[in-house]
């Protein structure tokens, strides 16, 4: 058995929900965004790996929708308890790596 990498993504891709929401077919988003059917087809029945940020604003614009209603953050594991949550990456992160910020330390200035 294979496993598509779209369904091993946290991000999902809502563009066929939206569309059926407000009663929406390929051919009328085509003629409000000016999209080669054919392009519409793909991003509708096929998460795509990357969009175009024009893509993105013609789709919002004909749907009346923001970027969020389109693209879904999911947590690996919605299930995980509070008590086992782990540790916050970017908190760790930035409490690894950051400097005091003496203006008397001279460690840091081009010699």
């Amino acid at each position: 058995m294979t496993t598509k990498i779209c369904d091993l993504m946290a991000i999902k891709w809502r563009l066929s929900a939206v569309m059926a929401d407000r009663e929406i077919d390929n051919q009328a988003l085509h003629l409000l965004t000016g999209l080669h059917p054919g392009t519409i087809s793909k991003l509708r029945n096929n998460p795509p790996s990357r969009i175009d940020v024009i893509t993105l604003n013609l789709l919002c614009t004909a749907l009346d929708c923001q970027p969020g209603e389109l693209l879904r953050f999911i947590p690996d594991d919605p299930q995980e308890n509070v008590s086992d949550q782990k540790p916050n990456k970017l908190v760790e992160f930035k409490a690894n790596n950051t400097k005091d910020s003496n203006p008397d330390d001279d460690t840091h200035s081009a010699a």
